[in-house]
């Protein structure tokens, strides 16, 4: 989308795309992205399956996406230097990656294995199968027999 809109532009070089809304040759900066999106989505769903604890993927992208995001900052040239010849996403990245850092530390140091409850479920879905069976047919004929009270009340009152 950012591409085709010509917003979130990389820096002026000899390679590069074309873009007719600001007349030059720009860095692809919206194409880097989302490489590097798709590897750190490929490098979640790897880390998904194996046994982890609450919060750790989420903060593990934020990890991640702080990195790319103060990268890919350096190419980019719609955003303004604020400080220390940083952008404000730069900065933002540097505080957001030292805070989930600090946070997965936290989670690993942590006692408690908080599964993934997801990984819980398939481990066990093949024992509690039949019960789950049981349980359906169970609130089924409640319901019918729920109906047909609510027909015979119908049929007093009328």
């Amino acid at each position: 989308g950012c591409l085709l809109n010509g917003c979130c532009f990389g820096k002026v070089s000899m390679y590069g795309i074309y873009f007719e809304e600001h007349n030059s040759i720009l860095i692809p900066t919206q194409l880097y992205s989302s490489l590097i999106l798709t590897f750190i989505f490929i490098i979640l769903r790897f880390y998904q399956e194996k046994p982890h604890k609450a919060g750790e993927i989420f903060f593990l992208y934020l990890l991640l996406y702080s990195i790319k995001r103060f990268f890919i900052e350096f190419w980019r040239a719609d955003n303004s230097v604020v400080l220390l010849n940083l952008t404000l996403f730069q900065i933002l990245s540097i505080a957001i990656f030292f805070l989930s850092l600090i946070k997965l530390v936290f989670i690993k140091k942590s006692r408690a294995q908080n599964i993934s409850w997801f990984l819980f479920l398939n481990l066990n879905l093949n024992l509690d199968l039949t019960n789950i069976t049981y349980a359906w047919i169970y609130i089924k004929g409640i319901a019918l027999r729920f109906r047909k009270a609510l027909r015979f009340a119908s049929y007093r009152v009328l």
